[in-house]
């Protein structure tokens, strides 16, 4: 059986005659009789009485059209869900972190492509800009957010804003930094990150515009190892201002007051994937939350 006998059996029942069936159908009357001879055949039994007023169905065949109407919409709804699959966006998108959830309205964005591009498999993978910037570098995420300027002719850089950055140092030299000038915080120590962290390219930057050397205690290239060595007393840093003031808050740490300090937050792709859909569909929603 197939359904455009099915097809046949409906249209039939509808007009009850077979010429106007025929045009329904762009085919011809002899055609139709066939189909429906052929279905008669298979089913074995009669669906219609052939009178001079035209085709009149059967009662075996009003118990059956109902049914085969309910099969050919299945059949459409097959067909429908069929390109919608095709048509639709599937597949996984490693999205990488660099500052705090809150932040980077991860909440907002993520709920964001569920609703509108359900079958888009969200990763996300918690790091720092210089590692982001490598891993997509290297396919290793297919996207992330960067801190600092970006100028890298393989990457694909969107501006979303300019986080505010602040100076956190332990909560025990909070009396002895109170209204300290660059000149005063040169000669504490500082931890240092990763030459590429955008972090330490600020704290260079700063200095080497008040022609300062700084003493650096340590370095590390982990955000959360950084914050711990503030906390710990080793020296201080700069953080985004989110995620400074939540330490603040908890009594752990304190945030010197400056002149305001600025970084750009840049979402970044490879520039050969850009115009990929699922990069392009991710990349979209993250954006319309900064710049709907």
């Amino acid at each position: 059986m197939e359904l455009n006998q099915l097809q046949v059996f409906v249209i039939v029942a509808e007009e009850e005659n077979l010429t106007r069936a025929a045009k329904r159908l762009f085919t011809t009357p002899s055609s139709i009789s066939m189909t429906l001879k052929a279905l008669e055949d298979e089913l074995g039994m009669q669906l219609f009485l052939r009178t001079s007023r035209g085709m009149q169905i059967t009662e075996h065949g009003r118990l059956l059209v109902n049914k085969a109407q309910k099969t050919l919409q299945s059949a459409q709804e097959l067909v429908h869900y069929a390109t919608e699959i095709q048509s639709s966006l599937i597949g996984q998108v490693r999205v990488g972190l660099n500052l705090q959830p809150n932040f980077l309205r991860v909440s907002e964005w993520v709920s964001k492509i569920r609703q509108d591009c359900s079958g888009i498999d969200l990763e996300i993978v918690g790091s720092y800009t210089s590692q982001i910037i490598q891993d997509v570098k290297a396919n290793v995420i297919d996207m992330g957010f960067a801190l600092g300027d970006v100028d890298d002719p393989q990457l694909h850089v969107h501006r979303l804003t300019d986080a505010h950055v602040v100076v956190v140092a332990p909560i025990d030299w909070k009396n002895k930094l109170q209204n300290a000038s660059w000149e005063n915080l040169a000669t504490f120590p500082w931890v240092g990150a990763d030459f590429y962290c955008p972090f330490q390219t600020l704290t260079m930057q700063i200095f080497e515009r008040y022609r300062l050397d700084y003493l650096q205690a340590v370095q590390t290239t982990d955000d959360a190892t950084r914050m711990a060595l503030v906390k710990g007393g080793v020296g201080m840093s700069f953080f985004e201002s989110t995620e400074a003031l939540a330490e603040a808050q908890k009594g752990t740490v304190f945030i010197l007051e400056t002149e305001p300090i600025y970084a750009p937050l840049s979402l970044v792709c490879a520039t050969h994937r850009q115009h990929e859909p699922l990069i392009k569909a991710v990349k979209g929603a993250i954006i319309r939350c900064w710049h709907p």
